[in-house]
């Protein structure tokens, strides 16, 4: 199974939310967030379900970092829409080589306040369901 966070991060490229590693307008990252620039979605692969023993059913879970300009807390929140908008509720489709049946939000939009350079920054965590691709090396299957 790819790593969930780059299949979320080539859906919001396609769709337009931001540009991955770009230094200007929204920038995507995975994993890492770094201090520039200021408007930044960061994705990390976070502890999700446990995926079932005998059948291919995994539940990972992502959360998104989306941090804004500084005074820019209603422009990172009209984001966060955008990125909720896009996710929630995806059709099943095959993104790099596996199944994803569901992606479902797990709370609503989170405000965490303000960086220590006084940009506004919130969460999204969602919860997904994938059907692994290959399961050659596995004693699970397939549903």
């Amino acid at each position: 199974m790819a790593s969930p966070s780059e299949g979320i991060k080539d859906l919001m490229v396609t769709g337009g939310v931001g540009s991955f590693g770009s230094e200007t307008g929204w920038a995507i990252r995975i994993s890492r967030q770094k201090d520039k620039p200021d408007s930044l979605v960061t994705i990390y692969d976070t502890a999700g379900l446990v995926p079932e023993p005998g059948l291919d059913i995994n539940r990972p879970g992502i959360q998104l970092l989306v941090r804004g300009d500084q005074n820019g807390y209603k422009a990172t929140y009209a984001k966060c829409e955008e990125i909720r908008d896009l996710l929630l509720g995806l059709p099943s489709q095959t993104i790099n080589g596996d199944l994803w049946a569901s992606v479902v939000m797990t709370s609503d939009i989170i405000f965490l306040g303000y960086d220590e350079k006084d940009r506004p920054e919130f969460s999204l965590n969602f919860q997904l369901i994938i059907h692994q691709g290959d399961l050659s090396n596995s004693h699970r299957e397939s549903c």
